[in-house]
């Protein structure tokens, strides 16, 4: 993507999550003619740290309630190595953790998997696992648990622990189960909390930094129980192919309920072949259809009272696609023209 660098110097809030160094902008323009500016973020600073948790966690909050898993409770494991972050000691810590989960699977045919967050320490470059799963209850599934992770990774004692987050009472605060002794003077009544809880303070390890100066951002991983969940939105059948018993065209669209869509499905086509130099049809072909892509509404939002859906990308675009896009919002030609006059971009070199 061409773009110019862009460098917005302003007293920004430390707490929010607006780039404090986006590395280019494009034009959004709604039906009325507002036009807003969207920087891109670089993906390395406080601000685009903030953003990132956000949005993981604005994730979690969806997928939990879609997937009907907010009574859920969640077991939060951590288990660790004595490996410096490289590229080869990650490749040998990846197989470590491949080893344990198909360690854990075979032997617990109920273990269910939440979230898993790959990470670096801070301060040694340790590597290190988090991952929120559902309740072993007996102490001896911890020790054969810990015993298998020391066989794995040739460590006598390595670091393994797990911890249930619950609710105080008092400060309604959420708290470590294990480590709170003297939490709130001493007060030892707490709350059961669900899943989302657990992976809420699972998340507290993803807002440390993004691991530029080790060159390792945080790897994450959602399990299966939180994956979308594709939902039928418009289904199309034409015609019936009575050899194989199918439709002839057939698609399905769906979404995940994440901005995301797909169409799937197949159509048949006509084979030719050359016979005496004539082309003849000799069969039809099944050919499938796939087909992914993300379509998120961006609002206006101009001085906080439109709300209308822009335009995303104008300056980014040649002219002709710019001026169907825009006519296709309902404008008057004369207000596309003026607007694009000095909008988009005639060549590449405009936004070198």
């Amino acid at each position: 993507m061409i773009t110019k660098t862009v460098q917005v110097n302003k007293s920004i809030d430390p707490t929010s999550s607006e780039c404090r160094n986006p590395i280019g902008f494009s034009v959004n323009i709604c039906v009325d003619g507002h036009r807003t500016k969207r920087y891109f973020r670089c993906k390395r600073c406080e601000g685009c740290e903030i953003w990132r948790t956000r949005s993981i966690r604005a994730q979690i909050f969806n997928r939990i309630v879609q997937n009907d898993l907010v009574n859920q409770e969640g077991l939060l494991w951590t288990f660790g190595t004595n490996l410096k972050y490289n590229q080869d000691n990650y490749k040998v810590f990846r197989r470590y953790w491949t080893k344990l989960v198909d360690w854990i699977r075979h032997t617990y045919p109920d273990f269910v998997l939440y979230f898993r967050v790959f990470e670096a320490g801070t301060k040694g470059k340790r590597l290190h696992i988090h991952f929120v799963s559902n309740i072993w209850s007996k102490k001896s599934d911890f020790q054969r648990i810990r015993q298998k992770w020391s066989e794995i990774t040739a460590i006598p004692k390595p670091n393994v622990n797990f911890r249930r987050v619950k609710r105080c009472s008092r400060c309604n605060m959420m708290v470590d189960f294990y480590k709170t002794k003297t939490h709130c003077g001493g007060n030892r009544v707490f709350k059961p909390v669900g899943i989302r809880s657990a992976l809420m303070y699972l998340t507290k390890y993803l807002t440390k930094e993004y691991k530029a100066v080790i060159g390792m951002r945080h790897n994450y991983y959602w399990g299966k129980p939180l994956c979308y969940k594709w939902k039928l939105v418009k289904e199309e059948v034409i015609g019936w192919n009575y050899d194989e018993n199918e439709p002839m065209h057939y698609e399905r669209t769906e979404t995940n309920g994440n901005g995301r869509f797909r169409k799937i499905g197949h159509i048949y086509g006509r084979e030719y072949a050359n016979r005496n130099g004539k082309y003849v049809v000799v069969g039809l072909h099944r050919r499938k259809i796939s087909h992914y892509w993300r379509d998120v509404d961006v609002i206006c939002g101009w001085n906080g009272y439109c709300e209308n859906t822009v335009v995303k990308g104008i300056n980014l675009m040649s002219y002709d696609k710019a001026y169907r896009a825009l006519l296709n919002t309902g404008m008057e030609k004369s207000l596309v023209t003026f607007i694009l006059k000095h909008t988009v971009m005639k060549s590449k070199d405009d936004y070198v």
